[in-house]
């Protein structure tokens, strides 16, 4: 007698990645015995050991946090890669090419800086040889201070005057750093770690400008720009497209508004 063992029914990162929220951010009695690798899955994860048996998982997250913690636990796989992808622009990853956001050989995998309504793809893999039951969990962590991130910027000009939020010549801004805030993942790494903990502000001028400086007075910072601002709403901007214009000790830039 010969018996066939089935594929897991989420072993397709392309169809039929198991859906995580509908388990409460936990799932029991998982397994990637008999997973396979499919077109686009092959060397997904720049983890070591990932190369046979993988299984998918998606997760929405539920709220703005410092970060999102994936654990396997009861777990019979001998070292096992959890792999996390995200892609905005294609939150199904029906293509399975999604950026991989980071990876662990290990049965923990932490991610920095999440967003509600983020899709994050997950996948966990073995060798072949090495696959078996395991259970899987998402935890969202603490919330997100002001300023976590460029999306939820804090106006810069409110440390001088409440009610008045433009910029004007010889401001002297307080900008504080908060040693809680999450790793300043959108930092580009020339004058900010992206490991290092960093708090976003936003500034307005008045009119059309030719010239625009900016001088620290302490502390390690970055002024970057972006495009897309809305009149109606300051906030209303895009802060993937970010552009670079210079660090510590001064910054000269010319334009503004």
């Amino acid at each position: 007698m010969i018996t066939v063992n089935p594929s897991p029914d989420n072993d397709d990162c392309a169809t039929l990645a198991e859906d995580l929220n509908a388990g409460g951010g936990t799932l029991s009695g998982e397994t990637n015995t008999c997973a396979t690798i499919e077109s686009g899955e092959d060397g997904a994860s720049t983890c070591t050991n990932a190369e046979d048996a993988s299984v998918w998982y998606q997760y929405i997250v539920q709220a703005d946090a410092q970060d999102l913690t994936i654990s396997l636990t009861n777990s019979s796989i001998t070292d096992p890669v959890i792999t996390a992808f995200q892609d905005a622009t294609d939150p199904t990853m029906t293509d399975c090419t999604s950026p991989e956001l980071t990876c662990a050989n290990a049965d923990m995998l932490l991610i920095n800086c999440v967003k509600q309504d983020d899709v994050i793809f997950i996948s966990v893999n073995s060798e072949a040889a090495n696959a078996g039951v395991f259970d899987i969990s998402v935890s969202e962590g603490a919330a997100l201070v002001d300023g976590d991130v460029c999306e939820i910027a804090i106006n810069g000009r409110i440390s001088i005057d409440p009610n008045h939020h433009i910029i004007e010549c010889g401001d002297v801004l307080i900008l504080a750093h908060d040693p809680t805030a999450c790793p300043d993942i959108e930092a580009d790494g020339t004058c900010v770690s992206p490991d290092d903990p960093g708090i976003w502000y936003y500034l307005d001028t008045p009119v059309d400008i030719a010239e625009l400086e900016f001088t620290s007075l302490g502390g390690n910072y970055q002024i970057f720009t972006t495009p897309n601002l809305s009149d109606s709403n300051p906030m209303d901007r895009d802060c993937s497209d970010l552009t670079s214009i210079g660090c510590p000790p001064t910054v000269t830039t010319d334009f503004g508004n």
